[in-house]
Order: structure tokens, then sequence, then C-alpha cells
């Protein structure tokens, strides 16, 4: 901290401190500090503190580099956009068409980063939808918004006339 910064702490204000290291999170920040005298120690107030968007973006990027896996610019001949590689680098699965393969043979997949291997995995289908999930929607809403004719309509109260052997 700066001379100028103590004297405005002593003198009761709130100031920003930036770059403090914490040891539980092992990282960064940026705080206001202010000297509380019921308590003999400091208030941290993080309202209205962003640090810049570059600086996460770098960080992200370092804590890649350091699992092992680097996003390309280019993956399996196929050169990638900047939207592919931002999706790739947050871990989402993102649909690349056009990859040659091995064997020369062109073929389009989803990719995903798989930190752990420190590889990418290929899927024919999009690994963050859940196929039971897509199919139970499916078929659950018909294209026509009609209700399907085997489906079974429950907690329906029982008419007279539906019971057998019953007349009216």
């Amino acid at each position: 901290m700066t001379d100028e910064q103590r004297k405005r702490i002593a003198s009761g204000e709130s100031v920003l401190v930036e770059n403090m290291w914490s040891e539980k999170k092992q990282r960064h920040y940026d705080a206001r500090l202010q000297f509380n005298a019921c308590k003999g120690g400091f208030d941290y107030d993080f309202k209205g503190i962003a640090r810049r968007q570059e600086q996460t973006a770098a960080q992200e990027q370092n804590r890649q580099q350091e699992r092992g896996l680097v996003i390309p610019a280019r993956l399996k001949g196929k050169d990638l956009t900047e939207e592919q590689q931002a999706s790739l680098a947050q871990g989402k699965a993102t649909y690349i068409k056009d990859m040659t393969d091995n064997e020369g043979n062109l073929f389009s997949a989803f990719v995903r980063v798989n930190h752990e291997r420190a590889k990418f995995d290929f899927f024919k289908w999009n690994p963050d939808k859940s196929k039971k999930q897509e199919q139970s929607q499916q078929a659950a809403v018909p294209q026509d918004g009609t209700k399907p004719a085997n489906a079974v309509s429950r907690n329906r109260p029982v008419q007279k006339a539906d019971k057998k052997g019953v007349s009216i």
C-alpha cells in the first residue's frame, strides 16, 4: 500500500487496494478496505469491483496450459474459427465439419476437450444433450400439437358410462 492509502485508511476512509493475494483461493483479488474500530480489524468490500476480462481469459489459458492441453487454431486439418476455439476452451461440445481422419477421409463430429486425458473426444451426437431427454420431448409433443393415440390419460374422473355392465 502507498503512504497515501495508509493515511486515507487511518482517517477512516474506504480505499481500493488492488492485486492482494488470497492464500485460501490461491489467486489475486481487488477489494475496498476500511478499518472497523469496533471490530479492531478491516472490512472488505467487493461491490462494484470487476476484474478485466482480458485477465480472466489469460488466466483460463494459463490453467489450460498447466493441464497440458492448448486449444489449437487447426484441428484434424480444419482451421477453427474463434467462436469454435472459445467454445472448446469453455468445455462445451462444438460441431466441426470437414475434418480429416488418420486415413485421409473427411468427417464431421462434435468435439469436446477431455482435460483428464489431455486430448479431444469426438462424438457422433452432441454429448451435452441427453439422448433420452430429446426422445422423451419428441414423443411427448407431436408435430401437429395433438395428443398421441396411445397416450394414457391419468387422474380423470370415471364416468358411470365408462364402467362395464352399468346402464343409465
